[in-house]
């Protein structure tokens, strides 16, 4: 039995003068290209697809939309994202009435984007990433119990088989030289809800002077993320052509340091099979 139809709007196609709807029940029907992507450290590409949905009640004020992706024989899907049904409704016409694909429609490919953003943050939960990564918040290098230096940011990435962090605004009186080559040397960072846990093996390439930044090549297969309590610090705006603002960041990073030396032994334990 076919479903009752369930209509919005009251448009006009110009050239013909014929009225047009949108039958809000046929929105599961509405075909989205998915996009592709691949989980970090493999080259095997995943896709994402993308449902739209009404729920009938009597306001008619919302539509919804969820991004769905099945990951080694496990589906996820995000929490639905809603849009007032008017522009949806619209863009859903200019599509139907013009001869653009609905891929292409800046709405859809917004409207995407957020729901893809929903299953990433479901993903990260789950120790799952997609693609390349810039997470901001608060790091540390370490080797065995001593932090040796604070990191304010990090990039991942995945290319040609080989694995990558990126590492900006790092403090701290050891260079990364005189780490790199120990066995226990690690890097733990902390992003809203997010903590990710990486070993480097080797330096590609490194700024000193000022603020240190560093790019490092990671061991892929002792990469981990995990969701965790919001780590708590202070947030400090660096303006890095102030030199009072530069000061009080460094001195800021540097008692982190001394903090969570002393700390991070029982912290660390359960962690001793990865790092």
């Amino acid at each position: 039995m076919a479903k009752k139809q369930l209509r919005y709007g009251d448009y006009v196609y110009a050239p013909t003068g014929e009225k047009d709807w949108v039958d809000l029940n046929t929105l599961p029907d509405v075909f989205f290209a998915p996009i592709i992507s691949t989980r970090f450290g493999t080259s095997d590409p995943v896709s994402i697809n993308f449902s739209s949905f009404y729920v009938d009640n009597s306001k008619m004020e919302e539509v919804f939309m969820k991004a769905i992706i099945d990951i080694d024989g496990k589906v996820y899907e995000s929490t639905p994202v809603s849009f007032p049904i008017k522009p949806f409704c619209d863009a859903i016409i200019e599509v139907a009435h013009g001869d653009q694909y609905i891929d292409h429609h800046q709405y859809f490919i917004s409207a995407k984007e957020q729901a893809k953003q929903g299953l990433t943050t479901l993903l990260l939960d789950n120790s799952i990433m997609l693609g390349d990564m810039s997470f901001s918040g608060i790091g540390f290098v370490y080797l065995e119990e001593e932090k040796h230096m604070t990191i304010d940011s990090i990039s991942v990435s995945y290319a040609n088989g080989e694995g990558t962090v990126s590492l900006e605004n790092c403090v701290g009186d050891t260079p990364m030289s005189n780490l790199i080559d120990n066995a226990n040397v690690g890097i733990v960072f902390y992003s809203d809800t997010n903590e990710v846990r990486l070993i480097p093996t080797k330096i590609k390439e490194s700024e000193e002077k000022g603020m240190k930044h560093y790019t490092l090549s990671i061991d892929t297969s002792k990469f981990v993320i995990k969701k965790c309590d919001p780590f708590e610090y202070n947030i400090i705006e660096l303006n890095v052509e102030d030199e009072e603002s530069m000061f009080e960041y460094i001195a800021d990073r540097r008692s982190l340091i001394k903090t969570f030396a002393s700390e991070v032994h029982n912290y660390d334990s359960e962690f001793d099979d990865i790092f």
